[in-house]
């Protein structure tokens, strides 16, 4: 898929009017700053794409979200309830799974002689990979349990009457999990590997060998 289609696509997240009115020629900038980027090298070209569509993705969630927005029945507060829903759940997953880890890993500290300090970072540094794990996790929740939702009050078969009605609840859903998606990304190739191997040092008080899991991309 071609950049620009790329972002074409990100734009149906935002709210039918505003897309008819600023659509065009919000493409046509994007196009332009690509096309700069591309000429100063193929890397500066990603890093325009990526920006451009990332930008798209979260004007359109903003849209969406924001109070007074009623592009259709229900888009806006849909988001909303989304996002309420996985808040909660990530949340709740990511305390119970450091709990876990705090459990196995604070003990063999403690008997080691360790201070408070050197605890508090354990826990601390199994923040973020716990977190790649309960991200996807938290969106599954938060899916189902909405979705359901529409589903019992009668909402998903008014819309499958409707002309793009299904659409038009899903697409905005589709462009915040996408913007997880690359959050998620961002963190698992940059910072869980230097946070992992940070913690590696605490837990076994010295140096251990590099493994898989301190590998960044590079």
């Amino acid at each position: 898929m071609s950049w620009p289609r790329a972002y074409r696509l990100a734009l149906s997240l935002l709210p039918s009017a505003l897309r008819r009115k600023h659509g065009d020629a919000m493409a046509a900038l994007f196009a332009r700053e690509l096309g700069r980027a591309r000429a100063r090298g193929w890397w500066h070209g990603v890093l325009a794409g990526v920006a451009g569509v990332w930008d798209a993705l979260r004007r359109g969630a903003y849209e969406r979200m924001r109070p007074g927005c009623h592009d259709g029945a229900g888009a806006g507060p849909l988001l909303r309830r989304h996002a309420l829903s996985f808040t909660a759940a990530f949340t709740m997953l990511t305390a119970a799974l450091l709990a876990v880890h705090a459990t196995r890993r604070l003990p063999a500290l403690s008997a080691r002689g360790a201070p408070a300090g050197t605890l508090v970072e354990a826990v601390l540094l199994a923040v973020p990979f716990v977190a790649m794990l309960t991200l996807p996790m938290a969106v599954l929740v938060a899916v189902l349990r909405e979705f359901t939702r529409l589903g019992d009050g009668g909402a998903l078969a008014a819309a499958g009457w409707e002309r793009r009605g299904v659409r038009r609840l899903v697409v905005p859903v589709l462009g915040a999990a996408a913007g997880v998606a690359a959050l998620a990304f961002v963190v698992s190739a940059a910072i869980v590997p230097r946070t992992n191997a940070r913690l590696a040092v605490v837990l076994a008080d010295g140096a251990p060998a590099p493994s898989d899991r301190t590998m960044t991309i590079g």
